[in-house]
């Protein structure tokens, strides 16, 4: 057990370093974030990458948490989830 979770240690280090210090550095030399001055300062790169990132992982994903919704709850009908979608939402209150 603690092998795995050195490895997951690793792994998670790899990704933070990897997703808030190398990419951001790249984006920057490559002029598509600016210094806090520019057009597009670095700092939105704290919000736009969160947003980016668990909007694609959603897109992946969605038919798998769907999936695990029916299966946890499988007297719900797909139209009644539907509703509860749309009379839950923020767009709705």
């Amino acid at each position: 057990m603690g092998t795995i979770s050195a490895f997951w240690n690793v792994a998670l280090e790899t990704l933070m370093e990897i997703v808030w210090v190398k990419i951001p550095r790249y984006l920057l030399e490559k002029g598509i974030f600016t210094d806090l001055d520019g057009w597009l300062p670095l700092p939105h790169y704290m919000w736009m990458c969160p947003a980016l990132l668990g909007g694609v992982s959603l897109f992946i994903f969605y038919d798998w948490i769907v999936s695990y919704f029916y299966l946890m709850h499988p007297n719900i009908s797909h139209d009644l989830h539907l509703d509860i979608i749309v009379h839950n939402s923020i767009l709705c209150r």
